[in-house]
């Protein structure tokens, strides 16, 4: 896909996106019911979606919305969009984590937000990149917990608008 066009797409998204009905209304459709019980997003909040890395040049996350949860918890949705397949899609979401929690400790904040990372994905091939790193590693599931324990976990929520209908929505791809 032509860099040209793919910037095209990713200021749409983002003009989209930057409006907090529709971040609501993607988040009310797609996320399970029990992380939305805790939630008033109404009370939603855009925050700033640029970091600035180590060595000083900035990175952009689509967009990326606050909320503080009923249980006092801080949790951010930070939006990624997609318009190709691209298998470092897991290591740019963990590397704008790293970078959004590096900008709350600067801060001198005490506590780190949870960020729930949502991919959306409108490209013309399937889907077929795993959305969990622990997948990408041969016999997680054996492996002993002391080691488990010590390796980082990271997941994505893909949500592929390429088949999205209307029918189809409350679903996600875990």
């Amino acid at each position: 896909m032509n860099r040209k066009l793919i910037a095209a797409h990713d200021k749409t998204f983002k003009e989209l996106f930057g409006q907090k009905e529709i971040a609501k209304d993607v988040l009310q459709t797609n996320l399970p019911k029990e992380i939305l019980k805790n939630l008033n997003l109404e009370l939603m909040e855009k925050l700033d979606s640029t970091f600035i890395s180590r060595n000083l040049r900035e990175s952009f996350s689509d967009v990326v919305y606050g909320i503080r949860g009923n249980n006092k918890i801080y949790i951010a949705f930070l939006f990624e969009h997609k318009s190709y397949r691209d298998k470092f899609t897991l290591f740019q979401v963990a590397r704008y984590i790293i970078e959004l929690w590096t900008k709350v400790i600067k801060a001198n904040k005490k506590e780190l937000p949870i960020v729930i990372p949502i991919v959306i994905y409108h490209g013309q091939e399937k889907w077929n990149l795993e959305t969990d790193i622990r997948k990408l590693i041969p016999d997680f599931e054996t492996l002993p917990q002391y080691i488990k324990e010590l390796l980082p976990v990271m997941k994505y929520v893909l949500i592929n608008i390429t088949d999205h209908t209307e029918k189809k929505s409350g679903n996600i791809n875990r």
